[in-house]
Parts: C-alpha cells; structure tokens; sequence
C-alpha cells in the first residue's frame, strides 16, 4: 500500500511538472566582442577601468507576459559619482534609414540613477514631407542593476508592432560635463526581431 501511494505521488509530480509553462526562449541571445568601446576625446588623468566599463558582453532580450526582459552584460557597473554610464536599445522599422516613415522605440536606462529608466515609442514616424506624426507612447521601465549586468524589464504598451532591426548601446558621460571625453560602445542585431507576443 505505501509503494503504490509513493508511486501514485510520483506519477502526480511528473504530471505536474510537464504541465508546467517551460522558459522562453530569448528573441536575442548575442555576445558582443571584447575591447571594442570607441573613445573620442581625451582620457588623460582617467582610470582606464572607467572607460573599458562599458565595454558591452553580452545581451538577452526574452518575453515575458506583460513585455520583453533585457539582460545587458557590462564589463562593469559603475557606482554613483563623477561618472554616470548610459545603456538603451533601439528598434528601427524596415525603411526608416531610408527616410520613410514607420516605427520607432527606444528603451535606455542610467544605471547609476535606475528611477529614470523609461522607454519611447512612435507608432508613426512622418517622413519630410508629411506634417502629421503620431503622439509618442512614453513607459516607465523597470530597472535593476548587479556589478556587472544591467536588467530593463519594458511592457508590452511601448513595444514596436512590426519586427525591425535591434540596436544596443552602452556609453559613459561625466556629470562635471567639462570634458569631451565620450565613450561608447554598440551590438546590433541586424534581422528583424518581433518584440511583440505571439499570437
């Protein structure tokens, strides 16, 4: 009598467990190569370990059931001070870079300061020669940070309907704002990714 009852509650464990929603697979899952932050301006007196610390590692964009998760890996998260670091990513609708219109979002975050993370999204982008733009959809966006890793968790309202191309971007500003030195560095991912749950 106990093996069947230990089988029974095996056999509902098993049954539970595949029952169980599995873990989305990320939309994007892309490392990014080492070294490449682009400096203009001049370093001099600055810690190199500041310039290289957004030296973009790796990024992962996942659904989830209200919006997508971004998962941005930095070679290093700076702590509050003189120096503030900028991540964000962009989606640009097929001919946009033609000067067409379409669809714009972007979503960024200031690790340093996670309350101002916020995402943009134009729905309808007018070209030159129309006058007419749709009305920008603004979101709060809900930041976290670890030493190395920054986490945009973006809901669905502020999301692109159409796939377009992705870009992702990390830079360095100084709050002092009285030196040129700019430091960034950039992934994309050239298909287009549908931001937007399946249907």
């Amino acid at each position: 009598m106990l093996r069947l009852g230990a089988a029974s509650l095996l056999t509902s464990v098993v049954i539970l467990g595949s029952a169980a929603p599995a873990e989305a697979s990320p939309l994007v899952d892309r490392a990014d190569r080492h070294g490449d932050v682009t400096v203009t301006g001049s370093t001099d007196g600055v810690d190199p370990a500041i310039v290289d610390s957004v030296d973009l590692r790796h990024v992962t964009v996942t659904r989830q059931r209200h919006g997508v998760r971004v998962v941005l890996r930095l070679k290093q998260v700076l702590e509050p001070g003189r120096w503030f670091q900028q991540v964000g990513i962009t989606s640009l609708a097929p001919g946009w870079a033609g000067g067409g219109s379409g669809q714009f979002f972007a979503a960024f975050a200031t690790p340093q300061h996670l309350g101002s993370a916020m995402a943009v999204y134009v729905e309808d982008v007018a070209s030159e020669d129309e006058e007419d733009e749709a009305e920008p959809i603004v979101c709060r966006v809900a930041a976290t940070k670890g030493a190395k890793v920054v986490r945009l968790v973006i809901p669905d309202r502020c999301l692109p309907t159409v796939a377009g191309e992705l870009q992702v971007s990390s830079g360095l500003v100084d709050k002092r704002g009285d030196n040129p030195l700019n430091a960034q560095d950039e992934l994309s991912v050239s298909r287009p990714v549908d931001l937007q749950p399946r249907r």
